[in-house]
């Protein structure tokens, strides 16, 4: 297992090498989710997922497998192994339609989502508040765990028209891992947001999956 100032170096170094990418994909983020919200329909819908396919496999690919080189191995190809096959799903749903993207109805579920996604879109602020440098922060889009946090709360909102297994692996990422090795051994405090985004997932999803199974009855 690497050390806190060797996971925080190997940021440092992924952030340099894709600056600026990581603030045209965050207001593309931006774009797309207030597209998602004025405009709701197939095509936004499919937009996001061409946009979620590009930014897991841009993780996958670039943060853990080619740029991850002081990440401990084999563990780097699992946990890259991992965006990669979420980004394919996300690719392979833009031509099957399993899921249909949008925002909840109006009420408390999506007066959650508007709060979880202001939070997500904090990451690189509460970075900044830590006293960390630009190129140490954590961006949604480009840096794995906001892009986790970012995506489920678009697949959270969409319950229940959405493929669940992009969506289990994702909660794969978000719960053990923040508070199992990303806060206590990296001290990556900023992904305090990601366990939250997480755990509300979770909820949402054995919820809905309790009500469709009432329905049944």
């Amino acid at each position: 297992m690497i050390t806190a100032s060797e996971w925080w170096a190997g940021l440092t170094n992924y952030n340099t090498i894709l600056f600026p990418l990581q603030p045209m994909v965050m207001v593309l983020a931006v774009a797309l989710t207030l597209l998602l919200l004025f405009k709701p329909c197939k095509a936004t819908s499919t937009a996001m997922k061409v946009f979620l396919s590009f930014s897991m496999l841009l993780n996958g690919i670039m943060f853990f497998i080619v740029l991850g080189t002081k990440l401990p191995s084999p563990l780097k190809y699992f946990q890259g192994g991992l965006f990669i096959a979420i980004g394919i799903l996300f690719a392979i749903d833009v031509f099957t339609n399993w899921s249909m993207l949008q925002f909840s109805p109006k009420g408390i579920r999506r007066n959650i989502t508007y709060t979880l996604l202001i939070l997500t879109a904090l990451y690189p602020v509460v970075g900044l508040l830590r006293g960390h440098e630009f190129m140490q922060l954590i961006y949604p889009g480009t840096v794995p765990c906001g892009s986790t946090a970012f995506a489920l709360i678009i697949l959270a909102s969409s319950l229940p028209k959405v493929n669940k297994v992009p969506y289990v692996l994702l909660l794969v990422w978000a719960i053990p891992f923040a508070p199992l090795i990303q806060i206590p051994k990296f001290r990556v405090y900023e992904d305090a947001i990601m366990f939250v985004v997480g755990i509300y997932a979770l909820v949402m999803l054995i919820s809905t999956s309790l009500h469709k199974e009432k329905k049944k009855f």
